[in-house]
């Protein structure tokens, strides 16, 4: 045979020679004329032929014949899915034939035997959880559910089972180009925080729900001057269960303010007030306010904001990492923050699973902790057997209303929104700033 030298190809058979090439009773098998000819052209004797879509194996016939090298993604799957055995002499088969270093086939095997990443427009990953080891699959089914994508059962499979950390992995490098900070903003408390006493984060042992700790997250973008919204952040310590409304300023009028719309979207009611000691909630208003409601007022110690743990994480999972380190001091603004935790709350609340700490235990310098099975709030909520049924029936009916993808779509747009805004200002303030240096009015 030759190499045809013209850009119209003339094979009267699928074989060429006596032999036949690959598997003819294969759909759509591909001439071996037409892998003869790509080979002789592009490589030569002893060359790595890789074919990622090895169907009926005439690529592996027809290399063999040439005496190339050759790896599909038939025996990558195969590696994948093989036990220990079975993979090192798959690896050795590998190894024999390529004449690559052991670890270099294995993870080349890896590689082309990997499973499909899922992807909606800029949404790198559809559906991920804040947990490490464990991920809940109650959100990626709602998702396929919700028709929001079409997979076949393989594909559909491997999105339910994908673990965390590969996640994570997959991810991380986006990741890394966000590094972010922020600035502590909490001013000591009045005299008042004598009758209000200290609870540290050792002390935390209530088994209901109810018990809340609350902190506030500022918004100055590195500024401290003049007036910048804040988020009152407050969650349930047993449940999780966490509401974030944004406030103009961090006075007291309008903590409070914040405090009494974040108790009325709470599922259940509160037992329980704990915050740090800051002016904003250790006053006489939110003092007064937890007496007459029979509401237990605990307070963290100053400049330990350990003692409010479960409230600082949440301060960066879910306040930081959607409205991000700009300064936000107008009422669009406001407003806009106010629409996104609206969304937020339903997301986190409902589709975000966490894992809580069960024991600790010291031996020598070796610390070993242990933690729960991850859960949503809205699953340990109906865990709960201090919640009434008529609260978990009305959260059940909520939760097959949402579809977490248009929930998340939702709150993407609006936080682009929220960042364009910031940064249009941000652009006029530096503009009016460089005008009034040579005595331009603007």
């Amino acid at each position: 045979m030759e190499i045809e030298s013209t850009t119209l190809w003339d094979f009267p058979k699928q074989n060429y020679g006596d032999k036949p090439h690959g598997n003819n009773k294969y759909n759509g098998v591909t001439p071996a004329f037409v892998i003869w000819n790509l080979l002789q052209r592009y490589t030569k004797e002893g060359d790595l032929v890789v074919d990622p879509m090895c169907g009926s194996g005439t690529t592996i016939d027809v290399a063999k014949e040439l005496n190339r090298k050759v790896i599909t993604k038939k025996m990558a799957k195969e590696y994948t899915k093989a036990k220990k055995k079975e993979r090192s002499k798959i690896l050795d088969n590998l190894i024999k034939i390529v004449g690559y270093n052991r670890k270099y086939g294995s993870w080349l095997l890896r590689k082309l035997g990997k499973d499909m990443v899922l992807w909606i427009g800029k949404e790198r990953i559809i559906y991920k959880t804040t947990c490490k080891n464990q991920i809940e699959t109650r959100g990626r089914k709602q998702i396929y559910n919700k028709e929001e994508i079409v997979l076949n059962n393989t594909s559909r499979e491997n999105l339910l089972n994908i673990s965390a950390r590969t996640i994570d992995r997959i991810i991380s490098g986006e990741k890394r180009k966000w590094t972010l900070r922020g600035k502590c903003r909490t001013k000591p408390g009045t005299l008042i925080k004598q009758h209000i006493p200290i609870r540290t984060f050792a002390e935390w042992n209530e088994k209901k729900p109810g018990f809340v700790e609350m902190d506030l997250v500022s918004h100055d973008g590195g500024n401290n001057m003049g007036i910048y919204a804040q988020t009152l952040d407050i969650t349930d310590v047993l449940t999780g269960w966490t509401e974030t409304v944004a406030v103009k300023n961090k006075s007291q009028k309008h903590v409070f303010d914040g405090i009494i719309k974040a108790r009325k979207q709470f599922p259940f009611d509160w037992k329980g007030i704990d915050s740090d000691s800051g002016g904003e909630f250790i006053n006489n208003h939110l003092f007064e306010y937890c007496t007459k409601g029979n509401l237990k007022f605990t307070r963290g110690r100053p400049y330990r904001k350990n003692d409010g743990c479960y409230v600082e994480q949440k301060n960066w999972a879910i306040v930081r990492k959607v409205a991000g380190y700009n300064r936000y001091d107008t009422e669009q603004e406001l407003l806009l923050l106010n629409r996104i935790y609206g969304l937020l709350r339903l997301y986190t609340n409902f589709f975000q699973p966490q894992m809580k700490l069960i024991s600790k235990t010291r031996i020598g310098s070796k610390v070993t902790k242990k933690y729960d099975k991850a859960k949503t709030s809205y699953q340990r909520i109906l865990l709960c057997p201090d919640i009434d049924q008529s609260i978990k029936t009305n959260l059940t009916l909520q939760y097959n209303s949402l579809n977490p993808v248009e929930l998340k779509r939702k709150i993407l747009s609006l936080q682009t929104k929220l960042f364009n805004l910031a940064a249009c200002k941000m652009k006029h303030q530096k503009l009016q700033k460089k005008l009034n240096t040579v005595g331009i009015d603007f």
